[in-house]
């Protein structure tokens, strides 16, 4: 049987990877679509709606790795962590800055599609994330 942390870390490992895989594939291709008069609207409404998703997701994440790494710091574990600070660094090296120009100066074809290429790093690391914690609760 899978200890509780152990089942509460698969779950926001994989609420991430199903945001992460539904941003990558759906709502940051999207964007490419949208009216250029209605994306700073649209765009701020989505930065603002999917915060109240993925902070909590992250820093829960976060927090879970943290204490099974201290505590049961197996090679899977690490790595999983390892990925997940990859992740971090990816988000707000190049995702924020990215949204953040969306944000100020509208919709750009350029960053879009550059943060559609950069994000594909972090749809990675959750994604290995994700898959190291299964391999590691089995």
């Amino acid at each position: 049987m899978i200890p509780v942390t152990d089942s509460l870390l698969l779950v926001v490992d994989f609420g991430l990877v199903v945001l992460i895989w539904l941003t990558q594939l759906v709502v940051y291709p999207s964007f490419l679509w949208s009216e250029e008069r209605s994306f700073p609207r649209w765009h701020g409404i989505y930065t603002r709606r999917i915060s109240f998703l993925v902070v909590p997701l992250m820093l829960g994440q976060a927090l879970l790795h943290g204490v099974r790494v201290a505590s049961t710091p197996t090679t899977a574990a690490v790595l999983a962590a390892a990925a997940i600070v990859l992740a971090w660094v990816v988000t707000f090296a190049f995702a924020v800055p990215c949204h953040r120009i969306l944000n100020t100066q509208g919709r750009s074809e350029a960053v879009i599609r550059l943060l559609i290429r950069r994000n594909w790093w972090r749809t990675s690391c959750w994604t290995l994330a994700f898959l190291l914690t299964a391999w590691d609760a089995r």
